[in-house]
């Protein structure tokens, strides 16, 4: 009936160990989303895929097409259509709730937001993500409130912690940012392999793939991918031992996109 409602589903992969056993993705029936849709349509933004876990943005839109409410969520894959997102606390313990709070509340008075009401149950656990910083994996939380006008407006703030291995498996920078950075003014993001001999680096538009050896840089990139417009990282993961090459494997039936040598 003209409305929008995202919805994600996991499930496993069977055909690497089972190549003759079909395995067709079983979704609910339209009639069964039907009572979840009112008057709004609903959007799932994927910002970050672990090995146990995914971090969505929920985007509430209204009929009128305003923004009603969004709002970060980490769910477990294996349960990933739960409606209910784990709390930072979940995976990090107390000191993940008191590092949330403190980081908000340092960050409203950093951007001098006061005498605002910070919305009834926002200022909660859940409503956090995992994001890029500087080459690394960071976590950001949210909280929502509402101006003198009545109008909601949203803060995302940087959280001081490190991310857990539960969440974040590899996530080691061989070279300082600032190095990087003098190789690449307009990089964004970059990754470093296990092995330390390769490095690719992120601009705007752009993956550059740099040979790596003695924490120096090759002169010129050895390769390129070019991104198209509004892609963005959302998983960072690097094959080693015996998963080079089942994931080689995996990949090259699925259509790759192919690496250019750099002139």
């Amino acid at each position: 009936d003209g409305y929008m409602y995202d919805s994600i589903y996991a499930y496993p992969d069977f055909l690497y160990d089972y190549p003759n056993m079909g395995h067709e993705l079983v979704v609910e029936e339209p009639g069964a989303i039907l009572n979840l849709l009112k008057d709004s349509h609903l959007r799932q933004h994927i910002k970050y895929v672990g090995n146990d876990y995914i971090a969505v943005e929920n985007i509430n839109i209204g009929g009128d097409a305003s923004i009603l409410d969004r709002r970060y969520q980490v769910l477990p894959i294996d349960n990933v259509q739960n409606s209910s997102g784990i709390k930072i606390s979940d995976i990090v313990g107390k000191s993940g709730r008191e590092a949330f709070l403190r980081s908000a509340q340092s960050s409203l008075e950093i951007k001098d937001i006061r005498d605002v009401k910070i919305l009834a149950d926002e200022k909660d656990e859940e409503n956090f993500t995992v994001a890029r910083h500087n080459g690394h994996w960071i976590m950001k939380g949210r909280v929502s409130y509402s101006d003198e006008y009545d109008k909601v407006e949203y803060l995302d703030f940087n959280i001081n912690i490190i991310p857990p291995a539960e969440l974040v498996n590899y996530d080691e920078l061989c070279l300082s940012w600032n190095a990087i950075k003098t190789k690449l003014p307009s990089a964004v993001d970059a990754y470093a392999s296990p092995n330390e001999d390769m490095l690719i680096i992120m601009d705007i538009d752009t993956l550059y793939i740099y040979s790596l050896e003695g924490n120096e840089l090759s002169d010129k990139p050895i390769g390129k991918i070019n991104l198209h417009e509004g892609e963005e990282v959302v998983m960072a993961e690097w094959a080693t031992g015996v998963y080079v090459e089942r994931w080689d494997k995996h990949f090259k039936a699925k259509k790759p996109i192919e690496v250019y040598e750099k002139e």
